[in-house]
């Protein structure tokens, strides 16, 4: 995590090994998705979220999940742009968002935070889990996720739009 040159630079080169990237992408996911059903008050963990969801992107997402890290600092593009070391990366990243419909990409990036919630309350709410794990930190997390997913999409909503006017 973070936005210095290096960091950037491993997580591009991370994203690019096979499996590693996705694997890594799948993790964060899950932190944040534990993060905010702890904190759900807390607009960083939604961010952070976020920015965990678009590193699916196939191709250029480590690059793009960067770029929104960037214009949260409120970098410039163009700046941002030349901070990705791979040329065809800055072109694959720089084409994505000219042709980003923030609309239908903040649709499916809710579809998506819904299914990994989904998934995680039905791996958490498993009889095996409550056995290994205890049930009663269980049930308060399987609870704090379905309170998470009712409010997912309208914060999801939010960091979007402040990143869309963050890219304007």
């Amino acid at each position: 995590s973070g936005s210095s040159p290096a960091q950037i630079i491993v997580a591009v080169v991370i994203g690019c090994i096979p499996f590693v990237g996705q694997g890594v992408d799948v993790g964060n996911v899950i932190v944040s998705v534990v993060k905010i059903s702890e904190k759900p008050d807390n607009k960083e963990n939604w961010f952070d979220l976020v920015f965990n969801l678009v590193a699916f992107v196939p191709i250029a997402g480590d690059g793009l999940k960067i770029v929104f890290k960037q214009l949260r600092s409120v970098k410039a593009m163009g700046a941002i742009l030349d901070a990705i070391p791979s040329k065809t990366l800055r072109g694959d990243v720089d084409k994505w968002f000219r042709t980003l419909n923030w609309n239908t990409y903040t649709r499916e990036l809710q579809t998506t935070s819904n299914k990994i919630i989904d998934g995680l309350i039905g791996v958490f709410d498993s009889w095996m889990t409550r056995a290994v794990l205890g049930n009663a930190k269980l049930k308060t997390l399987v609870t704090q996720l379905q309170q998470m997913k009712k409010v997912a999409n309208q914060k999801i909503d939010m960091v979007m739009k402040e990143m869309q006017a963050a890219h304007k």
